[in-house]
């Protein structure tokens, strides 16, 4: 997925990211998504002490943030290379970036609400 500010900086709130690795299966809870057009699975994720959360304070229009949304073969090359981490293990059932908006209290009241636009993109790759 792609996600960025449409006309100013997010003050209010911003668009939050959950470390993958710092999940486990127990923190996820699964749900039915049902619509006119999709029927589906979707996971939300419980509360952890645990888990460690990034943002981009006061995101611009020209700042995009690029994540994964899901993963079809997330076990596919057994380890997941990572800037911030290096290799690791990829071992939970979810294979994406846990993501939702808050209220930054630091910021609340301080600006225009946010207006933004997630694009969600297909990756195919071939394997070699």
């Amino acid at each position: 997925s792609a996600w960025r500010p449409l006309h100013h900086e997010v003050k209010d709130a911003p668009l939050a990211f959950c470390d993958y690795f710092s999940t486990n299966d127990n923190d996820l809870v699964a749900a039915d998504r049902v619509s006119e057009q999709y029927e589906g699975e979707i996971y939300y994720l419980k509360h952890s002490k645990m888990l460690t959360w990034y943002w981009i304070r006061d995101q611009t229009p020209d700042e995009l943030a690029i994540f994964t949304s899901w993963d079809s073969d997330p076990k596919d090359g057994a380890a997941c290379k990572y800037f911030l981490h290096g290799v690791r293990e990829m071992n939970n059932r979810f294979s994406g970036c846990p993501h939702c908006s808050f209220i930054d209290e630091a910021a609340a009241h301080k600006g225009l609400p946010h207006e933004s636009v997630e694009v969600r993109t297909v990756v195919l790759n071939r394997k070699l």
